[in-house]
């Protein structure tokens, strides 16, 4: 086990500064030579791809396109975006580890729904190619997306050797990632920002559901308590490795900076989010008093708005032009569900018109066949880490990850209902965070049938040992009634 890791974290970092370095060279100068400084890191997507996903994981909030677009232009699939990159370079460590450790290419309960749901997704695509033109690949390229997240994002966390340091080093990334954007966040706002933070080249919904997840992320941590630790587990509790008075204040400065954002889809997925977490920690006092700190916090910033952002804020009537495109976008779902309504139009919705929500965008690219696949993911999804909270009981580490999928889950699914469902960014944190969860268990598996052999391997042994003990006893009692019997 860990064989593949002959290089430092240090080296890792600094091969990212580098390739950094001279992507923004060649960009900036033009000179193709500096092609060569992202060599280190491709190195090390094939020797320790573990920290190449940690570093995907630590930027995914930033979800700005390297390829140019818009920021508020979230229609394209063409967008790629760092931790887009990150993936693809830890791509031959992964079939490197794939090989090594072919009963971990599994997705445990998700696979099933998942393959499902993306062989629907093909058969739609080519039941729908006469209708594509020349446009065809730019329809197949939101194949691609789907399955990237849905499938091979999962799958690559389940497959590689993660120890429990390159976990922590996933969460406390991903805290510390979002705690960065939140401080840019709320420096913005206090400079003037005040119509939505449309910052570090992200979408203010992006920007919005990222700090949901960073706030929840921190909150599922504070409200841990040392419940018992199940005594038989193969691996001991470990911790997140931040102070509880620093995970108060990302807390508060994520919570702060997602109602800076104006984005009222990511405050509502902040609240429904927070349902899981409040009913697996049982903490329904803090659910209350947190919904109460919401509700004071929007008065406030609603009281600090120009009047546009106030009115906004608010305003949820079908006669403002945004709202009323969302109800024109999921009639045009509608209609297009009603022309295929089995396997869908072949994922040609997001890019004819964006639908503004998750069930009409699965109804009309994937169909209800398609739509019911998906749900029995989610569900699958839930169950996974269910079974890996109770697993992971007492531990700080481990269990808050199993809360923090869920929560986040939940927090996206309430986020799409009026935008669209994201395919990248803070869209991973569920699936990665899932795919972790299949592989620490199938680990915690593993030790335990090695626990149970060395168990088993003690028993027998003992059981020998007893057995040659009686033998000797035998003979020596037969050796002196034999002398015994000779005296007589």
């Amino acid at each position: 086990m860990h064989s593949q890791r002959k290089i430092s974290s240090s080296f890792v970092f600094v091969s990212l500064i580098v390739a950094g370095a001279s992507a923004l060279g060649m960009k900036l100068f033009h000179f193709t030579p500096l092609v060569l400084g992202i060599v280190p890191l491709l190195v090390c997507g094939v020797l320790r791809p573990q920290l190449i996903l940690v570093a995907a994981m630590t930027l995914a909030p930033f979800t700005a396109s390297l390829t140019g677009e818009n920021l508020q232009d979230t229609s394209s699939v063409a967008l790629f975006g760092v931790s887009d990159i990150l993936l693809l370079i830890a791509i031959p460590g992964f079939i490197v580890q794939a090989a090594q450790r072919a009963n971990h290419l599994s997705l445990g309960k998700m696979a099933v729904p998942t393959l499902g749901f993306l062989g629907v997704g093909l058969l739609s695509f080519y039941l729908n190619l006469g209708q594509m033109h020349h446009l065809a690949l730019n329809y197949f390229a939101g194949f691609m997306r789907t399955a990237q997240v849905l499938l091979f994002v999962p799958l690559t966390f389940a497959v590689c050797d993660w120890d429990v340091k390159e976990v922590r080093m996933i969460v406390r990334g991903y805290i510390l990632g979002v705690s960065f954007m939140a401080f840019v966040g709320v420096l913005a706002f206090a400079a003037g920002t005040r119509n939505g933070l449309y910052i570090l080249g992200c979408q203010k919904n992006l920007v919005g559901l990222a700090l949901a997840m960073g706030a929840l992320l921190a909150i599922a941590a504070l409200t841990h308590t040392d419940s018992g630790v199940d005594k038989n587990r193969s691996t001991p509790p470990e911790t997140l490795g931040f102070t509880r008075g620093f995970l108060a204040v990302v807390a508060v400065l994520c919570s702060v900076a997602l109602l800076f954002s104006l984005s009222r889809g990511a405050w509502l997925g902040m609240v429904a989010g927070l349902i899981p977490v409040s009913l697996m920690r049982r903490r329904g006092a803090v659910f209350a008093g947190i919904l109460l700190a919401i509700a004071i916090g929007l008065f406030v910033v609603q009281k600090m708005l120009p009047d546009e952002a106030a009115e906004y804020m608010t305003d949820i009537s079908a006669n403002r032009l945004s709202n009323y495109d969302r109800i024109d976008r999921a009639q045009a779902a509608w209609r297009r569900f009603q022309s295929s309504p089995y396997v869908g139009d072949g994922f040609r919705a997001r890019r004819d018109f964006l639908p503004h929500n998750l069930e009409a965008t699965l109804l009309a690219e994937n169909g209800a066949i398609g739509t019911l696949l998906f749900a029995w993911i989610l569900v699958a999804m839930i169950r996974i880490c269910l079974v890996g909270r109770r697993t992971f009981a007492g531990d700080p580490l481990r269990e808050t990850l199993a809360i923090m999928v869920v929560s986040s889950l939940v927090c996206i699914v309430a986020q799409s209902q009026f935008d669209p469902f994201w395919r990248r960014g803070p869209l991973w944190i569920p699936w990665a965070g899932a795919g972790l969860m299949v592989a620490m268990l199938k680990n915690e598996a593993e030790g335990q049938r090695q626990r149970r052999k060395r168990v088993d391997a003690e028993a027998e042994r003992e059981y020998w040992l007893r057995r040659a003990e009686a033998r000797r006893q035998r003979l020596e009692r037969l050796r002196g009634a034999e002398s015994t019997q000779g005296e007589a």
